[in-house]
């Protein structure tokens, strides 16, 4: 195509002024192309295409400033004839908001001796062009086309411009935008729920057996169920499971006798029925330590700076001496003992008063036990 600059009709130059002023749409409507000679030399009074070829849709339009850029797409898919592609129109019309207006050339240019031929299509032979027109709109205040569903090519812009923007909302949008079903992408039998809430149904194995690598979850469940069920049969059977006997832990027999010429070591204490020393002396003078009880009158007059000495009924030091409230003090007695705090020395035969030194006799019991 080698057409010279387009120029707008008389209609195209009036429907500018009445837009611009009026308010109307100026609405583009599509493309013709011709292969017949202008009607007239100017082209501002040229009113239709000579001899109409092929009619286009408008595919795309920018408004920028003054000028309408449109964007059509010529093929050959339906052509049957070949043409010399001489004439190139531009339909427009006039639309107020209600009523749509009648369609008029709005624009046009022809190629003449200069124009291409476009072949008719074969098997062989397929064209596909998109090419743009550039038209002056001048201060019309709403500028519009009528956009054809035709599918044709797209440049690289107009590609990188839907993968920027449809294509990467669409790879982006992930609420499922295909209405895509659990069935369709082998789902189906998937439950819809945390793992933590899922609801296994299985029954008790019978027998406790080892697990092995491939069974079901079900079958699993169940050989579990049957190993937890006899760990707590046994963990509870009292009566010896293992057939434990006393050989088998070292121990001896429930009835044993032992042989009195046997080596017998070790000293059994006293919380044992034993007597806590290791020899005869140490046996002896065990028995021949003394425990006695004396029944007597701490007499008040007997205290001397807070102590009491029992030397005069035990002549030696090596006593423990242990006093306690008789039984028969009255309870003014029991008062002057309670007050007196009355203790006996562990390393001597003497008593000691802890608080207010009696100052009346009172009867106690004494435990002497010899050291």
């Amino acid at each position: 195509m080698n057409f010279p600059m387009i120029k707008l009709t008389r209609a195209g130059l009036n429907a500018v002024v009445e837009a611009a002023y009026n308010r109307k749409t100026l609405m583009f409507t599509g493309c013709k192309l011709g292969s017949g000679a202008a009607s007239d030399s100017d082209f501002e009074k040229v009113t239709d295409v000579t001899t109409v070829e092929k009619t286009l849709g408008v595919t795309s339009i920018a408004i920028d400033g003054h000028m309408a850029t449109m964007r059509f797409v010529l093929e050959n898919s339906t052509l049957q004839t070949g043409f010399y592609m001489r004439e190139l129109g531009i339909f427009a019309r006039l639309d107020d908001g209600e009523t749509q207006g009648e369609e008029f050339l709005y624009a046009y240019t022809n190629s003449g001796r200069e124009a291409g031929y476009v072949k008719p299509y074969d098997a062989d032979n397929f064209v596909s062009i998109v090419f743009d027109v550039i038209v002056a709109v001048g201060n019309a205040e709403t500028v519009d086309a009528v956009i054809s569903g035709a599918v044709g090519f797209v440049t690289t812009a107009e590609f990188n411009a839907f993968l920027e923007n449809d294509f990467n909302t669409h790879i982006t949008n992930y609420t499922n935008p295909h209405k895509v079903t659990k069935t369709q992408v082998g789902l189906g039998k998937v439950v819809n729920a945390a793992p933590s809430d899922y609801t296994i149904t299985f029954s008790t194995a019978q027998t406790l057996n080892s697990i092995t690598s491939g069974s079901k979850l079900s079958t699993l469940m169940g050989m579990l169920a049957r190993t937890i069920l006899s760990l707590r049969d046994h963990l509870m059977d009292k009566n010896n499971p293992h057939r434990l006997t006393p050989q088998s832990i070292g121990a001896a027999d429930s009835r044993h006798t032992h042989d009195a010429s046997g080596d017998i070591t070790g000293i059994l204490p006293l919380s044992h029925g034993g007597t806590g020393v290791a020899t005869l002396p140490a046996l002896k003078d065990l028995v021949a330590k003394e425990r006695s009880y004396t029944t007597m009158i701490l007499a008040a007059s007997a205290w001397s700076g807070g102590s009491y000495s029992l030397e005069s009924s035990y002549n030696s030091s090596a006593f423990d001496v242990e006093i306690e409230l008789s039984k028969t003090a009255t309870k003014q007695e029991q008062r002057a003992f309670s007050r007196a705090s009355i203790v006996g020395d562990p390393d001597g035969n003497i008593l000691h008063s802890l608080g207010a030194t009696p100052k009346l006799d009172i009867p106690v019991t004494i435990r002497i036990t010899e050291k």
